[in-house]
Order: C-alpha cells, then sequence, then structure tokens
C-alpha cells in the first residue's frame, strides 16, 4: 500500500495493490481519509493525521476493519457540506435559466393580450416568441443574447500500475 499526501496541493491519496485489495478494501481506504486524515489536516496536524491513518490500516491489515466501520457509520452525520450548498444552487440557477426560457415562449401566448400576428403584450413587455431573434423575446429595445465559451481542464487522477483500488480526498 502507498499513502500519498500533497501538501501544497491539499490532496491525499491511499493505493491499494492487488495483494490487499481484498482486505483493505476501497470502502476502508475512504473511511480512513475521510474520517482521520482530512480532520487532522484541516487542523494543521499533519504527522498526527499521517499516523492515525497507518494505524487504522494496520488495524484492517490485522483483521479488525468493525471498528473503523463503526466509526465511519457515527461520523456521518455532517450538518453542511459546501459542495452540497454549490450544487444545488448550480441546478437551481440552470433550472431557472431553461425552465424561464420554455415558460417565455408558451405562456405569453396563453395569458397575453394579442397586439399583433405573433406579438404578445404580458406583464408590461412584448413578446414575440415564433420569431426567431437573438434573445428568443425583445422586451420593447434591441434583444440580447447568452454565449458560452468552451475551456478544458479539471482534475485528472489515475494512473500508475499498482493495480488494485484506493481512495482519494482532499482537505
Amino acid at each position: 500500500m502507498l499513502l500519498l499526501v500533497a501538501k501544497n496541493d491539499r490532496k491525499m491519496r491511499i493505493e491499494v495493490g492487488y495483494g490487499l485489495e481484498g482486505t483493505l478494501t476501497d470502502l476502508h481506504t475512504k473511511l480512513i481519509i475521510e474520517n482521520d486524515m482530512v480532520p487532522a489536516f484541516r487542523a494543521g496536524d499533519f504527522s498526527g493525521g499521517i499516523s492515525k491513518a497507518v494505524d487504522d490500516m494496520v488495524m484492517v491489515l490485522e483483521g479488525n476493519p468493525e471498528e473503523l466501520e463503526a466509526r465511519g457509520a457515527r461520523n456521518q452525520q455532517t450538518p453542511f457540506n459546501a459542495d452540497d450548498l454549490f450544487f444545488a444552487v448550480f441546478i437551481g440557477i440552470w433550472a431557472v435559466i431553461f425552465f424561464g426560457s420554455i415558460a417565455v415562449s408558451i405562456l405569453p401566448p396563453i395569458f397575453g393580450q394579442k397586439i399583433g400576428p405573433g406579438r404578445y403584450r404580458w406583464l408590461g413587455m412584448t413578446f414575440e416568441p415564433g420569431r426567431r431573434s437573438s434573445g428568443g423575446w425583445s422586451s420593447g429595445g434591441s434583444g440580447g443574447g447568452w454565449s458560452s465559451g468552451s475551456s478544458g481542464g479539471g482534475f485528472s487522477g489515475g494512473g500508475g500500475s499498482s493495480g488494485g483500488g484506493g481512495s482519494s480526498g482532499s482537505w
């Protein structure tokens, strides 16, 4: 097994080779990272986190994974996760844009006042849902629109030839 810590990148990984894969599972390595290393590293106790992680790996390899699993079950109740909040806000904004654009094309002909062929007045704005413009509808002025670019990047893990399994984490 291999324990990697990139302190400046705030990342860690436990890599398990083929011979230990059945004993030290991905679940165990994930529990060790989440319950031992991350809290200690966030507190600035790097040597304590590494020491506790090694002790727990030895405990699992000696055939006593139940204590680690029980500790993991007790630590499951996390009251707040910033990643979950970010994801919820992202999905919320995406849903408003997506369903809002559908509503803008469907609701004015139903609830608005027809003021000409394909033109409706609703909520103080003029809508032309059948006409393709840069914004899809106009509000008395020039149309606006969205554009987005694309860029590569991101975190790409993996590699190596140690076989087996393992887990990654960050703090």
